[in-house]
């Protein structure tokens, strides 16, 4: 931390947006969690919609390709694979 002591502030009461003036510290805690519990809802209600449609391409990562391959191609890669290496080390 950077050393310094935080100041510690006392909320007395509060006056709500109904004019209404809270008093007891439950009552004000209520109130403080109530309103930053709707703070996103409300601004998200506030945000423009966009009427673009996005189109995005489909990807499906569990799927795997497949490639023709002749026999002599596979011997090849075979044969050139390294002894004493585990698969998928490639130095």
């Amino acid at each position: 931390m950077s050393g310094r002591k935080r100041a510690k502030y006392n909320i007395n009461n509060i006056i709500t947006d109904a004019g209404e003036t809270l008093t007891e510290k439950i009552e004000i805690a209520d109130y403080f969690c109530k309103y930053f519990s709707d703070v996103g809802v409300t601004l998200a209600d506030k945000i423009q919609k966009s009427k673009r449609k996005v189109y995005e391409p489909r990807c499906n990562v569990n799927s795997i390709g497949v490639i023709e391959a002749t026999t002599e191609e596979v011997e090849e890669v075979i044969r050139d694979l390294k002894d004493g290496k585990s698969p998928g080390r490639i130095d």
